[in-house]
Parts: C-alpha cells; sequence; structure tokens
C-alpha cells in the first residue's frame, strides 16, 4: 500500500501470516464494538470447519473469484486505531472499517487521529451482497500484499484480503455492532488452514 503521510513513519505490511500492525492512536471504537474483548483464540482443527461455516466461508470464497476491474479514485485520510483495538494483520486502517470515509467522516465517527492519506481504487462492480468492493492504495498486479477490502450493503466492512490472509468481521443487530474478528490463513489453494478468533465481550 503507497501512502503519504506525516510524523507517523512509514506503513508497512507484514507477509508473515500473523504479522501485526500495532495501532497507537486513540480510537472510539465502544461505538462500533460490543465491548473490550480478551484476546486471540487459536482456531483448533476442530473448531475450525465449524468456523468456516459459521462465517460463511463458501460464500467468501464466491465472491472473492469474481473479476474486478479496479479504477484508482481519490485519496482519503486514513485514521489509526487505539491500542485497545484488537491487532489485525497487516496495518488495515480502522477507519476503513466503514465506508463512512468516504464522506470524509471517518473522524467523527471513530474518533481517530489522522495518520495521512492514501489513494483508494475502487471497482465498479459491487458484492453479491451490494457493498462496495476497493484496493488500498494504487491496483499494481505485481504486489502480492495488496489489501482488497469488501463491504457489506450496510457499508461496514465485510472481509479484506491481503496475501493468504483473509480477515472476516462479523456485525450483529440493528446499530451493526462488531462482536467478533476471524483471522484465517490461506494455502496456495485459498483454502483455510489455520485461523483465531477474537470477541468482543
Amino acid at each position: 500500500m503507497n501512502a503519504t503521510h506525516s510524523n507517523q513513519g512509514s506503513l508497512r505490511f507484514f507477509t508473515s501470516p500473523f504479522g501485526l500492525f500495532r495501532i497507537t492512536a486513540f480510537f472510539a471504537f465502544l461505538l462500533l464494538t460490543g465491548g473490550l474483548g480478551s484476546e486471540w483464540r487459536k482456531l483448533s482443527k476442530k473448531s475450525l470447519p465449524l468456523k468456516l461455516k459459521d462465517t460463511q466461508f463458501q460464500l467468501i470464497q464466491k465472491t472473492l473469484s469474481e473479476k474486478h476491474e479496479y479504477v484508482t479514485g481519490d485519496s482519503f485520510e486514513y485514521y489509526l486505531c487505539s491500542e485497545k483495538f484488537p491487532e489485525l494483520p497487516g496495518n488495515f486502517p480502522c477507519s476503513f472499517l466503514s465506508t463512512d470515509f468516504m464522506a470524509g467522516k471517518a473522524v467523527s465517527t471513530l474518533g481517530g487521529i489522522e495518520g495521512g492519506r492514501i489513494p483508494v481504487s475502487f471497482s465498479e462492480k459491487k458484492t453479491g451482497s451490494g457493498g462496495v468492493t476497493l484496493v488500498l492504495g494504487e491496483r499494481d498486479r505485481k504486489d502480492p500484499n495488496q489489501v482488497f477490502v469488501f463491504y457489506n450493503l450496510a457499508g461496514r466492512v465485510s472481509f479484506y484480503k491481503m496475501n493468504r490472509v483473509l480477515v472476516i468481521f462479523k456485525w450483529t443487530g440493528d446499530a451493526n455492532t462488531l462482536t467478533e474478528i476471524t483471522s484465517l490463513v490461506l494455502n496456495g489453494d485459498s483454502m483455510p488452514v489455520a485461523g483465531r478468533v477474537y470477541k468482543f465481550e
């Protein structure tokens, strides 16, 4: 992801399956989540298939197999999260948890501190649920670590994929409260071989 920013240092992606980026800015995540969780819990070989069913992985797999043409649009401000928010694979900015960033509402919605600006490449094609699909940064087919983000119809991030890491978000209720995050490691055939879950209490 190519980004320009001030006083934050260079943003980098971690290419290891569970590489993490510690987010250090203030983020009013209680507005979006069910509350503080405890920690990431590793999925056992027995529980992994159950979690794939729970997250409707087959539908996600179908969405990922669809062809999209991305066109680079405007650059948007991105905002970092609090240390209290669970660490996410890569340096996924929390301002992209919602499509509010498109209307310049990331600050008021998330209460984050500005990290800089980044170009966003949009697909003219919607997801199966009618949500927005985008790539963080300019589309570069030679870059294996680009982040592909898929939103639901309500404008909340449904999942994002970076290389062989897939991160799935579970939103519940009319208020679209974030209750769970699942991080999966994929093999060369894009099938999950390991995973872990973070639950908000």
